[in-house]
């Protein structure tokens, strides 16, 4: 066996540990501190428009090429805004726009499960979160919006963001469908390992193993 598969084999039986491990030794707060919206425990399912967004609120939506929904969070400095959004059957892209209506983050939704949204503010105001298809062509699907947090930003929280951050560089990187292209996309993935630790998020950090056992396959190592 080369050392590249022996590791790739290694890298995955070590996520799947995790993964099975995670719930019994994953200490993480999930506790929601009183933030600037009220927190909600809610799904909404309906085409009806939903503006506002709060902590622990879960929004599922059908979405078609064309079509943006807009969201809304009013933040204070140093709120942070941690959301996820699944798509299913339609490519989401998100954008999130300041109070002086200037984008601060866009983000295409992946197909390896919800993808993360982290942001922190640095000045109070209202800030949309705009979801739109990718595709121009006629598509049509749907997402789940789910907000986990609103909340003063927590050191721990801004590895969060790095990480997010670094792995969603990796996951832009396999786009371009290139040997170097890939490689670069396993640094990234790496660089986001000790982040993860850090932040205690055990799933994650065995997805990103994951994904860096699947390049290694797709470039037959």
């Amino acid at each position: 066996m080369s050392p590249h598969r022996r590791l790739k084999t290694n890298l995955t039986l070590f996520a799947i540990a995790l993964i099975l491990l995670g719930p019994a030794l994953d200490n993480r707060d999930h506790s929601h501190s009183p933030g600037t919206l009220a927190q909600t425990s809610s799904t909404d399912s309906t085409s009806g428009s939903v503006s506002q967004l709060a902590a622990g609120k879960s929004i599922r939506r059908e979405l078609a090429s064309g079509e943006v929904h807009s969201y809304q969070a009013t933040l204070a400095p140093n709120h942070y805004l941690h959301a996820f959004v699944g798509q299913q059957g339609i490519n989401c892209r998100l954008r999130l726009y300041g109070p002086g209506n200037e984008m601060l983050l866009q983000l295409e939704c992946g197909d390896h499960g919800p993808t993360p949204l982290s942001f922190v503010a640095e000045v109070p105001g209202i800030y949309r979160l705009e979801v739109g298809a990718v595709e121009s062509e006629q598509t049509h699907g749907g997402y789940e919006l789910r907000v986990e947090r609103i909340r003063l930003v927590s050191p721990q929280d801004r590895y969060r963001i790095s990480a997010e951050k670094k792995y969603a560089q990796g996951e832009q990187s396999l786009k371009e469908w290139t040997r170097e292209s890939s490689v670069a996309a396993i640094e990234k993935f790496k660089s986001s390992l000790d982040d993860w630790q850090a932040v205690g998020d055990r799933h994650a950090e065995a997805q990103t193993l994951r994904r860096i056992g699947d390049v290694y396959q797709a470039l037959g190592e």
